[in-house]
């Protein structure tokens, strides 16, 4: 898969290490970005994977911002996984689609899936 914001994005070759730039849209850009840490982009870009398919399924977005203050990703980041989920109104997705979903939203970039 291959995402882009083309206001933002940045080709690279190879992995040059961490990144620091604000780069992406809001509502789809990972906490650590948001919070002007040191990032690895690929680590950012599953979490922004993850909110394009959790649009494609159910067709709203999951959060408005990955903050810890933002009451629906907070609930993620608590581990309020079931209230979360009920009201999103996604009680009826497969576990196997919540996990995944909830892993690619983990706060720590390091604890997202790797491609």
């Amino acid at each position: 898969m291959k995402i882009a914001d083309f206001g933002f994005s940045r080709q690279m070759s190879s992995f040059e290490g961490l990144l620091k730039t604000l780069r992406g849209t809001l509502t789809y850009m990972a906490p650590e970005i948001k919070e002007g840490r040191l990032y690895d982009g690929r680590e950012a870009d599953i979490f922004s994977v993850g909110v394009i398919i959790f649009i494609i399924v159910l067709g709203i977005f999951p959060f408005q911002e990955a903050r810890k203050e933002e009451y629906f990703y907070k609930l993620l980041v608590n581990g309020n996984y079931t209230k979360y989920w009920n009201k999103v109104g996604g009680e009826s997705l497969s576990a196997e689609f919540k996990d995944l979903i909830q892993k690619m939203f983990s706060f720590k970039g390091s604890d997202r899936p790797k491609m």
